[in-house]
């Protein structure tokens, strides 16, 4: 099969690797991705190698940079760093960048907004990025990030297993560097914990 499976871990590693690979692995289990000690596979998801990707961290920053800057490699590598993260901070959401589709950011306490992935110019794999959602006490870190169409229904899942389900439209589009606001009630010791995207056909 044509295309590409772009992996990204929660220390900011990143890693192409064709589908033609993988068509030979049926019933066998391979590491795909080499990680450190610490570090978890984030998400993974197909492209055409030849867009540009975003990655979100908890801190609040965001970077977006050419697939064309990470070569496609062999099962076992560990990949390439694809944004310098600050002491604590972690990916913690990452996806394609196509037309027609935005960026949905969520934090701890419930607040999370839309924004547009325009607002993210491309720049060279491994910088710190920009603002994606300007973090405080009152929002908390950023726990999430999708790219989504208008039309996708987003899942937000807390620590404690409430959920809330709304389109993606339903969320409110602010600037870049804005908090966003309240989307979810989030209560006593929960925290708004991660999104699920519920893509519509077509």
């Amino acid at each position: 099969p044509a295309g590409y499976l772009f992996l990204v871990s929660e220390q900011g590693r990143v890693k192409l690797v064709q589908l033609s690979d993988l068509s030979s692995l049926r019933g066998s289990e391979v590491e795909i991705m080499g990680l450190d000690a610490g570090d978890k596979l984030l998400t993974v998801f197909t492209t055409p190698g030849e867009g540009d990707v975003i990655l979100v961290s908890s801190g609040g920053q965001g970077i977006r940079f050419a697939e064309e800057e990470v070569r496609a490699m062999g099962l076992s590598a560990a990949g390439v760093w694809g944004i310098k993260l600050g002491k604590g901070d972690k990916v913690v959401g990452a996806g394609p960048v196509k037309a027609r589709t935005e960026l949905v950011i969520v934090s701890e306490n419930g607040f999370g907004k839309r924004t547009d992935l325009d607002a993210f110019s491309r720049q060279g794999r491994y910088g710190q990025g920009v603002i994606a959602l300007s973090t405080s006490k009152e929002t908390g870190p950023v726990s999430a990030a999708a790219v989504v169409r208008l039309g996708d229904r987003v899942m937000m899942i807390s620590d404690k297993k409430n959920t809330k389900t709304v389109y993606a439209r339903a969320f409110t589009k602010y600037a870049r560097t804005h908090k966003g606001q309240s989307v979810m009630a989030i209560r006593g010791k929960d925290r708004l914990a991660r999104l699920v995207t519920l893509e519509t056909a077509g």
